[in-house]
Protein backbone atom coordinates (compact mmCIF):
# COMPACT_ATOMS: atom_id res chain seq x y z
CA UNK A 1 0.00 0.00 0.00
CA UNK A 2 2.94 2.34 0.62
CA UNK A 3 4.09 2.09 -3.00
CA UNK A 4 0.60 2.73 -4.40
CA UNK A 5 0.10 5.71 -2.07
CA UNK A 6 3.39 7.26 -3.18
CA UNK A 7 2.50 6.66 -6.81
CA UNK A 8 -0.89 8.42 -6.67
CA UNK A 9 0.10 11.31 -4.38
CA UNK A 10 3.00 12.70 -6.41
CA UNK A 11 2.77 14.70 -9.65
CA UNK A 12 5.96 16.77 -9.83
CA UNK A 13 5.37 19.06 -12.86
CA UNK A 14 6.93 22.45 -12.14
CA UNK A 15 5.27 25.29 -10.20
CA UNK A 16 1.74 24.62 -11.42
CA UNK A 17 2.17 20.91 -10.83
CA UNK A 18 3.37 21.67 -7.33
CA UNK A 19 0.19 23.62 -6.55
CA UNK A 20 -1.98 20.79 -7.93
CA UNK A 21 0.04 18.25 -5.96
CA UNK A 22 -0.52 20.18 -2.71
CA UNK A 23 -4.30 20.12 -3.30
CA UNK A 24 -4.28 16.46 -4.28
CA UNK A 25 -2.19 15.42 -1.29
CA UNK A 26 -4.47 17.30 1.10
CA UNK A 27 -7.49 15.59 -0.46
CA UNK A 28 -5.89 12.14 -0.13
CA UNK A 29 -4.40 12.78 3.33
CA UNK A 30 -0.78 12.28 2.28
CA UNK A 31 0.83 14.86 4.60
CA UNK A 32 -1.54 14.49 7.55
CA UNK A 33 0.20 15.02 10.95
CA UNK A 34 0.74 11.89 12.99
CA UNK A 35 -1.53 13.06 15.82
CA UNK A 36 -4.57 13.31 13.51
CA UNK A 37 -6.94 10.52 12.48
CA UNK A 38 -5.15 8.71 9.60
CA UNK A 39 -8.45 7.61 8.01
CA UNK A 40 -10.28 10.95 7.60
CA UNK A 41 -11.67 11.49 4.08
CA UNK A 42 -12.59 15.22 3.90
CA UNK A 43 -15.19 16.25 1.34
CA UNK A 44 -14.25 18.80 -1.31
CA UNK A 45 -16.54 21.35 0.36
CA UNK A 46 -14.87 20.84 3.75
CA UNK A 47 -11.39 21.04 2.25
CA UNK A 48 -11.86 24.22 0.19
CA UNK A 49 -11.72 26.80 3.05
CA UNK A 50 -8.75 25.00 4.63
CA UNK A 51 -6.73 25.39 1.39
CA UNK A 52 -8.16 28.80 0.50
CA UNK A 53 -9.24 27.58 -2.93
CA UNK A 54 -12.66 27.02 -4.47
CA UNK A 55 -14.46 23.69 -4.38
CA UNK A 56 -14.46 23.77 -8.18
CA UNK A 57 -10.65 23.99 -8.22
CA UNK A 58 -10.37 20.96 -5.95
CA UNK A 59 -12.84 19.07 -8.17
CA UNK A 60 -10.76 19.87 -11.24
CA UNK A 61 -7.55 18.56 -9.63
CA UNK A 62 -9.26 15.38 -8.43
CA UNK A 63 -10.79 14.80 -11.89
CA UNK A 64 -7.33 15.10 -13.46
CA UNK A 65 -6.06 12.65 -10.86
CA UNK A 66 -8.76 10.12 -11.75
CA UNK A 67 -7.75 10.22 -15.40
CA UNK A 68 -4.13 9.65 -14.50
CA UNK A 69 -4.80 6.90 -11.90
CA UNK A 70 -7.00 4.78 -14.16
CA UNK A 71 -3.91 4.11 -16.29
CA UNK A 72 -2.01 2.65 -13.29
CA UNK A 73 -2.13 -1.18 -13.20
CA UNK A 74 -1.66 -0.98 -9.41
CA UNK A 75 -4.87 1.05 -9.02
CA UNK A 76 -6.77 -1.26 -11.38
CA UNK A 77 -5.75 -4.26 -9.28
CA UNK A 78 -6.65 -2.42 -6.07
CA UNK A 79 -10.11 -1.54 -7.45
CA UNK A 80 -10.65 -5.25 -8.16
CA UNK A 81 -9.62 -6.06 -4.59
CA UNK A 82 -12.06 -3.47 -3.24
CA UNK A 83 -14.86 -4.88 -5.40
CA UNK A 84 -14.30 -8.38 -4.02
CA UNK A 85 -14.15 -7.07 -0.45
CA UNK A 86 -17.37 -5.07 -0.73
CA UNK A 87 -19.16 -7.86 -2.59
CA UNK A 88 -18.23 -10.45 0.04
CA UNK A 89 -19.21 -8.18 2.98
CA UNK A 90 -22.89 -7.83 2.09
CA UNK A 91 -22.41 -5.07 -0.49
CA UNK A 92 -21.69 -2.25 1.96
CA UNK A 93 -18.79 -1.25 4.23
CA UNK A 94 -17.69 1.90 5.98
CA UNK A 95 -14.50 3.44 4.67
CA UNK A 96 -12.74 2.55 7.95
CA UNK A 97 -13.64 -1.12 7.47
CA UNK A 98 -12.49 -0.99 3.86
CA UNK A 99 -9.13 0.57 4.73
CA UNK A 100 -8.50 -2.04 7.45
CA UNK A 101 -9.39 -4.91 5.10
CA UNK A 102 -7.29 -3.57 2.25
CA UNK A 103 -4.35 -3.10 4.60
CA UNK A 104 -4.73 -6.67 5.87
CA UNK A 105 -4.76 -7.93 2.28
CA UNK A 106 -1.90 -5.82 0.90
CA UNK A 107 0.27 -4.92 3.88
CA UNK A 108 2.65 -2.05 4.63
CA UNK A 109 6.29 -1.64 5.66
CA UNK A 110 5.46 1.13 8.15
CA UNK A 111 4.30 1.08 11.77
CA UNK A 112 1.06 2.68 12.92
CA UNK A 113 -0.31 5.23 12.31
CA UNK A 114 1.56 5.69 9.02
CA UNK A 115 0.66 2.23 7.67
CA UNK A 116 -3.05 3.04 8.03
CA UNK A 117 -2.49 6.50 6.55
CA UNK A 118 -0.82 5.01 3.45
CA UNK A 119 -3.64 2.50 3.06
CA UNK A 120 -6.17 5.33 3.35
CA UNK A 121 -4.42 7.37 0.64
CA UNK A 122 -4.26 4.47 -1.81
CA UNK A 123 -7.83 3.33 -1.08
CA UNK A 124 -9.29 6.80 -1.62
CA UNK A 125 -7.46 7.15 -4.93
CA UNK A 126 -8.87 3.80 -6.05
CA UNK A 127 -12.38 4.86 -4.97
CA UNK A 128 -12.12 8.15 -6.89
CA UNK A 129 -10.87 6.29 -9.97
CA UNK A 130 -13.88 3.94 -9.82
CA UNK A 131 -16.19 6.97 -9.47
CA UNK A 132 -14.84 8.39 -12.74
CA UNK A 133 -15.76 5.30 -14.79
CA UNK A 134 -18.93 5.15 -16.91
CA UNK A 135 -20.12 2.01 -15.09
CA UNK A 136 -18.96 2.05 -11.47
CA UNK A 137 -19.23 -1.21 -9.55
CA UNK A 138 -19.32 0.59 -6.18
CA UNK A 139 -19.56 4.20 -5.06
CA UNK A 140 -18.87 6.41 -2.05
CA UNK A 141 -21.90 7.66 -0.11
CA UNK A 142 -21.92 10.04 2.84
CA UNK A 143 -24.41 10.12 5.70
CA UNK A 144 -23.63 12.49 8.56
CA UNK A 145 -20.03 11.89 9.59
CA UNK A 146 -19.98 8.38 8.10
CA UNK A 147 -18.55 7.42 4.71
CA UNK A 148 -19.95 4.26 3.11
CA UNK A 149 -18.74 2.28 0.13
CA UNK A 150 -21.73 0.43 -1.27
CA UNK A 151 -22.90 -1.30 -4.42
CA UNK A 152 -26.23 0.57 -4.30
CA UNK A 153 -27.81 3.52 -2.55
CA UNK A 154 -30.36 1.15 -1.00
CA UNK A 155 -27.59 -0.82 0.72
CA UNK A 156 -26.20 2.42 2.15
CA UNK A 157 -29.64 3.27 3.57
CA UNK A 158 -29.90 -0.26 4.99
CA UNK A 159 -26.59 0.17 6.80
CA UNK A 160 -27.74 3.51 8.23
CA UNK A 161 -30.92 1.82 9.54
CA UNK A 162 -28.89 -0.95 11.16
CA UNK A 163 -26.70 1.68 12.81
CA UNK A 164 -29.73 3.37 14.37
CA UNK A 165 -30.84 0.04 15.88
CA UNK A 166 -27.30 -0.62 17.17
CA UNK A 167 -27.29 2.73 18.98
CA UNK A 168 -30.60 1.84 20.62
CA UNK A 169 -29.27 -1.56 21.70
CA UNK A 170 -26.06 -0.03 23.09
CA UNK A 171 -28.09 2.01 25.56
CA UNK A 172 -29.93 -0.97 27.04
CA UNK A 173 -29.28 -2.26 30.56
CA UNK A 174 -28.24 -5.03 30.90
CA UNK A 175 -26.51 -5.41 27.55
CA UNK A 176 -28.66 -7.47 25.16
CA UNK A 177 -27.81 -11.09 24.46
CA UNK A 178 -26.58 -12.16 21.00
CA UNK A 179 -30.02 -13.61 20.27
CA UNK A 180 -31.72 -10.31 21.16
CA UNK A 181 -29.23 -8.39 19.02
CA UNK A 182 -29.91 -10.52 15.97
CA UNK A 183 -33.66 -10.39 16.50
CA UNK A 184 -33.60 -6.58 16.54
CA UNK A 185 -31.31 -6.32 13.50
CA UNK A 186 -33.35 -8.78 11.45
CA UNK A 187 -36.39 -6.52 11.92
CA UNK A 188 -34.71 -3.89 9.72
CA UNK A 189 -35.99 -4.49 6.20
CA UNK A 190 -33.16 -5.55 3.91
CA UNK A 191 -33.11 -4.39 0.27
CA UNK A 192 -32.83 -6.76 -2.66
CA UNK A 193 -29.18 -7.61 -3.16
CA UNK A 194 -27.43 -7.23 -6.50
CA UNK A 195 -26.83 -10.58 -8.19
CA UNK A 196 -23.11 -10.70 -7.40
CA UNK A 197 -23.36 -9.71 -3.70
CA UNK A 198 -22.97 -12.34 -1.00
CA UNK A 199 -25.73 -12.05 1.62
CA UNK A 200 -24.30 -10.97 5.00
CA UNK A 201 -23.97 -13.58 7.73
CA UNK A 202 -25.30 -12.85 11.22
CA UNK A 203 -21.79 -11.89 12.25
CA UNK A 204 -21.44 -9.49 9.34
CA UNK A 205 -24.88 -8.03 10.06
CA UNK A 206 -23.68 -7.10 13.56
CA UNK A 207 -20.46 -5.65 12.17
CA UNK A 208 -22.33 -3.43 9.70
CA UNK A 209 -24.68 -2.20 12.44
CA UNK A 210 -21.85 -1.29 14.80
CA UNK A 211 -19.72 0.29 12.06
CA UNK A 212 -22.70 2.46 11.05
CA UNK A 213 -23.57 3.44 14.63
CA UNK A 214 -22.47 6.47 16.62
CA UNK A 215 -22.06 4.87 20.06
CA UNK A 216 -22.15 1.06 19.69
CA UNK A 217 -19.40 -1.56 19.89
CA UNK A 218 -19.41 -5.32 19.33
CA UNK A 219 -18.19 -7.86 21.89
CA UNK A 220 -16.44 -11.14 21.04
CA UNK A 221 -19.77 -12.86 21.73
CA UNK A 222 -21.77 -10.65 19.30
CA UNK A 223 -23.26 -8.54 22.09
CA UNK A 224 -23.73 -4.83 21.42
CA UNK A 225 -22.60 -2.44 24.15
CA UNK A 226 -21.73 1.23 24.48
CA UNK A 227 -18.32 2.52 23.47
CA UNK A 228 -16.40 3.65 26.57
CA UNK A 229 -18.21 1.25 28.89
CA UNK A 230 -17.10 1.84 32.49
CA UNK A 231 -14.48 -0.49 33.98
CA UNK A 232 -16.93 -1.62 36.66
CA UNK A 233 -19.59 -2.67 34.15
CA UNK A 234 -16.99 -4.23 31.85
CA UNK A 235 -15.62 -6.35 34.71
CA UNK A 236 -19.11 -7.36 35.81
CA UNK A 237 -20.09 -8.42 32.28
CA UNK A 238 -16.82 -10.30 31.73
CA UNK A 239 -16.61 -12.10 35.07
CA UNK A 240 -17.28 -15.49 33.47
CA UNK A 241 -14.01 -15.09 31.58
CA UNK A 242 -12.13 -15.14 34.90
CA UNK A 243 -12.73 -18.79 35.71
CA UNK A 244 -9.94 -21.00 36.88
CA UNK A 245 -6.22 -20.85 37.38
CA UNK A 246 -4.05 -17.98 38.55
CA UNK A 247 -4.65 -14.60 36.95
CA UNK A 248 -2.23 -11.70 37.03
CA UNK A 249 -3.55 -8.16 36.80
CA UNK A 250 -2.42 -8.04 33.17
CA UNK A 251 -4.26 -11.29 32.35
CA UNK A 252 -7.51 -10.00 33.87
CA UNK A 253 -7.16 -6.79 31.88
CA UNK A 254 -6.44 -8.78 28.72
CA UNK A 255 -9.44 -11.08 29.15
CA UNK A 256 -11.86 -8.23 29.73
CA UNK A 257 -10.41 -6.31 26.77
CA UNK A 258 -10.80 -9.39 24.56
CA UNK A 259 -14.50 -9.61 25.48
CA UNK A 260 -15.20 -5.86 25.33
CA UNK A 261 -12.42 -4.27 23.24
CA UNK A 262 -13.91 -0.74 23.21
CA UNK A 263 -14.74 -0.47 26.90
CA UNK A 264 -12.57 1.72 29.10
CA UNK A 265 -9.48 -0.27 30.15
CA UNK A 266 -9.41 -1.80 33.62
CA UNK A 267 -7.16 -0.02 36.11
CA UNK A 268 -4.29 -1.71 37.91
CA UNK A 269 -4.09 -2.38 41.62
CA UNK A 270 -5.27 -1.09 44.05
CA UNK A 271 -8.22 0.29 42.01
CA UNK A 272 -8.79 -3.10 40.38
CA UNK A 273 -8.87 -4.78 43.79
CA UNK A 274 -11.60 -2.36 44.91
CA UNK A 275 -13.65 -3.18 41.81
CA UNK A 276 -13.32 -6.92 42.44
CA UNK A 277 -14.42 -6.53 46.05
CA UNK A 278 -17.35 -4.24 45.17
CA UNK A 279 -18.67 -6.81 42.68
CA UNK A 280 -18.22 -9.70 45.11
CA UNK A 281 -16.08 -11.73 42.71
CA UNK A 282 -14.57 -14.87 44.22
CA UNK A 283 -10.99 -13.82 43.53
CA UNK A 284 -8.36 -13.58 46.25
CA UNK A 285 -5.04 -11.77 45.90
CA UNK A 286 -1.99 -13.96 46.46
CA UNK A 287 1.21 -11.87 46.55
CA UNK A 288 3.38 -15.00 46.22
CA UNK A 289 1.69 -16.25 43.04
CA UNK A 290 3.06 -15.82 39.50
CA UNK A 291 6.69 -16.22 40.61
CA UNK A 292 6.32 -13.55 43.25
CA UNK A 293 4.69 -10.95 41.02
CA UNK A 294 1.33 -11.52 42.67
CA UNK A 295 -1.90 -12.75 41.11
CA UNK A 296 -5.56 -13.44 41.79
CA UNK A 297 -6.80 -16.94 42.52
CA UNK A 298 -10.32 -18.33 42.58
CA UNK A 299 -11.51 -18.66 46.16
CA UNK A 300 -11.57 -22.34 47.13
CA UNK A 301 -9.74 -23.47 43.99
CA UNK A 302 -6.91 -25.08 45.89
CA UNK A 303 -6.97 -28.00 48.29
CA UNK A 304 -10.57 -28.99 47.56
CA UNK A 305 -11.36 -32.65 47.19
CA UNK A 306 -14.67 -33.30 45.46
CA UNK A 307 -16.08 -36.73 44.80
CA UNK A 308 -16.21 -37.45 41.07
CA UNK A 309 -19.99 -37.64 41.16
CA UNK A 310 -20.60 -34.81 43.63
CA UNK A 311 -22.57 -31.71 42.58
CA UNK A 312 -23.75 -33.33 39.38
CA UNK A 313 -25.47 -36.47 40.58
CA UNK A 314 -26.18 -38.59 43.60
CA UNK A 315 -23.65 -41.36 43.87
CA UNK A 316 -25.07 -44.57 42.50
CA UNK A 317 -24.35 -48.03 43.81
CA UNK A 318 -21.17 -49.43 42.25
CA UNK A 319 -21.72 -52.32 39.90
CA UNK A 320 -19.64 -55.41 40.72
CA UNK A 321 -18.46 -57.91 38.17
CA UNK A 322 -19.79 -61.43 38.88
CA UNK A 323 -16.22 -62.64 38.95
CA UNK A 324 -15.26 -60.24 41.69
CA UNK A 325 -15.00 -61.23 45.33
CA UNK A 326 -18.36 -60.44 47.03
CA UNK A 327 -18.22 -57.21 49.04
CA UNK A 328 -14.83 -56.15 47.58
CA UNK A 329 -14.61 -53.53 44.81
CA UNK A 330 -11.26 -52.74 43.30
CA UNK A 331 -10.48 -48.98 43.71
CA UNK A 332 -9.78 -48.43 40.01
CA UNK A 333 -13.14 -49.99 39.07
CA UNK A 334 -15.01 -47.89 41.63
CA UNK A 335 -13.29 -44.77 40.28
CA UNK A 336 -14.16 -45.71 36.69
CA UNK A 337 -17.80 -46.24 37.66
CA UNK A 338 -17.93 -42.86 39.38
CA UNK A 339 -16.58 -41.26 36.19
CA UNK A 340 -19.22 -43.11 34.16
CA UNK A 341 -22.02 -41.92 36.45
CA UNK A 342 -20.88 -38.31 36.27
CA UNK A 343 -20.60 -38.33 32.46
CA UNK A 344 -24.01 -39.98 32.09
CA UNK A 345 -25.65 -37.38 34.30
CA UNK A 346 -23.91 -34.56 32.39
CA UNK A 347 -25.04 -36.03 29.06
CA UNK A 348 -28.63 -36.45 30.25
CA UNK A 349 -28.95 -33.00 31.83
CA UNK A 350 -26.46 -30.82 30.01
CA UNK A 351 -23.23 -29.54 31.57
CA UNK A 352 -19.93 -27.85 30.92
CA UNK A 353 -16.97 -30.18 31.57
CA UNK A 354 -13.22 -30.11 31.02
CA UNK A 355 -12.34 -33.75 30.36
CA UNK A 356 -8.66 -34.58 30.69
CA UNK A 357 -7.03 -37.81 29.58
CA UNK A 358 -3.47 -39.17 29.84
CA UNK A 359 -1.36 -37.91 26.90
CA UNK A 360 -1.47 -40.33 23.99
CA UNK A 361 -4.99 -41.54 24.81
CA UNK A 362 -6.90 -38.63 23.27
CA UNK A 363 -8.05 -40.60 20.20
CA UNK A 364 -9.18 -43.52 22.35
CA UNK A 365 -11.07 -41.18 24.67
CA UNK A 366 -12.81 -39.49 21.76
CA UNK A 367 -13.95 -42.83 20.37
CA UNK A 368 -15.26 -44.00 23.73
CA UNK A 369 -17.06 -40.74 24.53
CA UNK A 370 -18.67 -40.60 21.09
CA UNK A 371 -19.68 -44.28 21.29
CA UNK A 372 -21.18 -44.18 24.79
CA UNK A 373 -22.86 -40.76 24.92
CA UNK A 374 -25.02 -38.66 22.56
CA UNK A 375 -22.37 -36.06 21.77
CA UNK A 376 -21.48 -34.24 18.57
CA UNK A 377 -17.74 -33.93 17.95
CA UNK A 378 -16.26 -30.60 16.85
CA UNK A 379 -12.59 -30.56 15.79
CA UNK A 380 -11.64 -27.01 16.72
CA UNK A 381 -8.30 -26.93 14.87
CA UNK A 382 -10.07 -27.90 11.66
CA UNK A 383 -12.92 -25.44 12.27
CA UNK A 384 -10.46 -22.64 13.05
CA UNK A 385 -8.37 -23.18 9.91
CA UNK A 386 -11.48 -23.38 7.73
CA UNK A 387 -12.87 -20.16 9.21
CA UNK A 388 -9.52 -18.37 8.85
CA UNK A 389 -9.30 -19.40 5.19
CA UNK A 390 -12.81 -18.08 4.57
CA UNK A 391 -12.13 -14.78 6.34
CA UNK A 392 -8.80 -14.37 4.54
CA UNK A 393 -10.46 -15.04 1.18
CA UNK A 394 -13.24 -12.56 1.99
CA UNK A 395 -10.62 -9.93 2.81
CA UNK A 396 -8.62 -10.73 -0.33
CA UNK A 397 -5.62 -11.82 1.74
CA UNK A 398 -3.06 -14.31 0.45
CA UNK A 399 -3.16 -17.49 2.57
CA UNK A 400 0.63 -17.79 2.38
CA UNK A 401 0.86 -14.36 4.04
CA UNK A 402 -1.40 -15.63 6.83
CA UNK A 403 0.88 -18.64 7.35
CA UNK A 404 3.93 -16.38 7.53
CA UNK A 405 2.17 -14.16 10.07
CA UNK A 406 1.42 -17.21 12.20
CA UNK A 407 5.15 -17.85 12.44
CA UNK A 408 5.97 -14.23 13.30
CA UNK A 409 7.00 -12.95 16.72
CA UNK A 410 4.11 -12.10 19.10
CA UNK A 411 5.12 -8.43 19.21
CA UNK A 412 5.42 -8.05 15.44
CA UNK A 413 2.98 -6.12 13.18
CA UNK A 414 2.29 -9.33 11.21
CA UNK A 415 1.18 -11.18 14.35
CA UNK A 416 -1.05 -8.23 15.32
CA UNK A 417 -2.65 -8.31 11.88
CA UNK A 418 -3.19 -12.05 12.28
CA UNK A 419 -5.01 -11.40 15.54
CA UNK A 420 -7.44 -9.16 13.65
CA UNK A 421 -8.19 -12.10 11.36
CA UNK A 422 -8.57 -14.42 14.34
CA UNK A 423 -10.99 -12.01 16.02
CA UNK A 424 -13.24 -12.14 12.95
CA UNK A 425 -13.34 -15.93 13.25
CA UNK A 426 -14.40 -16.05 16.91
CA UNK A 427 -18.17 -15.55 16.36
CA UNK A 428 -18.16 -18.30 13.73
CA UNK A 429 -16.20 -20.66 16.00
CA UNK A 430 -18.47 -19.91 18.96
CA UNK A 431 -21.50 -20.57 16.78
CA UNK A 432 -20.19 -24.00 15.82
CA UNK A 433 -19.88 -24.92 19.51
CA UNK A 434 -23.44 -23.93 20.34
CA UNK A 435 -26.29 -26.41 20.27
CA UNK A 436 -29.63 -26.04 22.10
CA UNK A 437 -30.35 -29.76 22.31
CA UNK A 438 -27.08 -31.72 22.17
CA UNK A 439 -23.74 -31.75 23.95
CA UNK A 440 -20.79 -30.66 21.81
CA UNK A 441 -17.51 -32.54 22.38
CA UNK A 442 -14.64 -30.18 21.58
CA UNK A 443 -11.41 -31.88 20.51
CA UNK A 444 -8.05 -30.39 19.47
CA UNK A 445 -8.66 -26.99 21.16
CA UNK A 446 -5.01 -25.92 21.04
CA UNK A 447 -5.51 -22.95 18.72
CA UNK A 448 -7.71 -21.23 21.31
CA UNK A 449 -4.67 -21.08 23.57
CA UNK A 450 -2.21 -20.30 20.79
CA UNK A 451 -4.21 -17.25 19.75
CA UNK A 452 -4.97 -16.26 23.38
CA UNK A 453 -8.71 -16.81 23.00
CA UNK A 454 -9.21 -19.30 25.86
CA UNK A 455 -11.87 -16.98 27.32
CA UNK A 456 -14.20 -18.20 24.56
CA UNK A 457 -14.71 -21.34 26.65
CA UNK A 458 -15.71 -19.27 29.67
CA UNK A 459 -18.28 -17.39 27.60
CA UNK A 460 -19.75 -20.65 26.34
CA UNK A 461 -19.71 -22.18 29.81
CA UNK A 462 -21.79 -19.26 31.11
CA UNK A 463 -24.51 -20.08 28.56
CA UNK A 464 -24.77 -23.79 29.39
CA UNK A 465 -28.13 -24.54 30.98
CA UNK A 466 -29.76 -21.20 30.10
CA UNK A 467 -33.14 -21.37 28.38
CA UNK A 468 -31.76 -19.36 25.46
CA UNK A 469 -28.26 -20.80 25.77
CA UNK A 470 -26.60 -24.09 24.86
CA UNK A 471 -27.22 -27.63 26.06
CA UNK A 472 -23.75 -28.83 26.97
CA UNK A 473 -20.05 -28.51 26.13
CA UNK A 474 -17.27 -31.00 26.88
CA UNK A 475 -13.66 -30.02 26.22
CA UNK A 476 -11.19 -32.90 25.77
CA UNK A 477 -7.56 -32.10 26.65
CA UNK A 478 -4.43 -34.14 27.47
CA UNK A 479 -3.20 -33.91 31.08
CA UNK A 480 -0.95 -36.11 33.24
CA UNK A 481 -2.10 -34.98 36.65
CA UNK A 482 -5.70 -35.78 37.57
CA UNK A 483 -5.69 -33.62 40.69
CA UNK A 484 -4.92 -30.22 39.12
CA UNK A 485 -6.93 -28.23 36.66
CA UNK A 486 -6.01 -28.90 33.03
CA UNK A 487 -4.37 -26.24 30.89
CA UNK A 488 -3.44 -25.50 27.29
CA UNK A 489 -0.18 -23.77 26.43
CA UNK A 490 0.15 -22.91 30.13
CA UNK A 491 -3.30 -21.27 30.09
CA UNK A 492 -5.78 -22.81 32.55
CA UNK A 493 -9.01 -24.17 31.10
CA UNK A 494 -11.81 -21.96 32.52
CA UNK A 495 -13.64 -23.75 35.35
CA UNK A 496 -16.17 -22.51 37.85
CA UNK A 497 -15.27 -25.24 40.35
CA UNK A 498 -13.42 -28.54 40.56
CA UNK A 499 -16.59 -30.52 39.86
CA UNK A 500 -16.41 -29.33 36.25
CA UNK A 501 -13.21 -31.31 35.71
CA UNK A 502 -13.26 -35.04 34.91
CA UNK A 503 -10.07 -37.05 34.45
CA UNK A 504 -10.60 -40.21 32.40
CA UNK A 505 -8.64 -43.00 34.01
CA UNK A 506 -7.11 -45.91 32.11
CA UNK A 507 -9.60 -48.19 33.82
CA UNK A 508 -12.50 -46.18 32.40
CA UNK A 509 -10.92 -46.18 28.95
CA UNK A 510 -10.56 -49.97 29.19
CA UNK A 511 -14.20 -50.40 30.27
CA UNK A 512 -13.19 -52.31 33.40
CA UNK A 513 -16.25 -51.07 35.31
CA UNK A 514 -18.48 -52.59 32.63
CA UNK A 515 -16.70 -55.92 32.35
Amino acid sequence: MDLIAKQVANIGRGKEGGAEQAILQAFLGWNRPGDEDPMVWPSQSDLAPCLDVTRQRIGQVVTDGRERWKRFPSITALRDTIYELVRSQGGVVTHEELIANVLAARGSAFDEPKRTQMASVATRAAMETERGLKESRFLEYRSGDKVYIAMSAELRSYAVGLGVVADQLAGQEPIPSPASVLEALHRVKAPELPADVIAPTDQRLCQIAVAASATAALSSRMEIYEVGLSPERALMISQNALFGGTLTVEEIQSRVAARLPRAKPLPGRPQLHKLIESLGLELKWNPAAASGRGAYEMVGSEGISIDASESLTTRQRTRISPAAVPGVVQPEIAEAQAIEDKLKYAADNGAYLAISVPPGFEAKARIELERRFPVEVCDLDSAFITSMRQQAAAAGADWNVVIQADAAAPDSPDWKNLQMLVERCIPDISGQLRSPDRTKLLVHPGLLARYDRIEVLASLAADVGRSDGIYGLWVLVPADDRTTRPSLNRRAIPLGNDAQHVHLSRAWLANKHRA
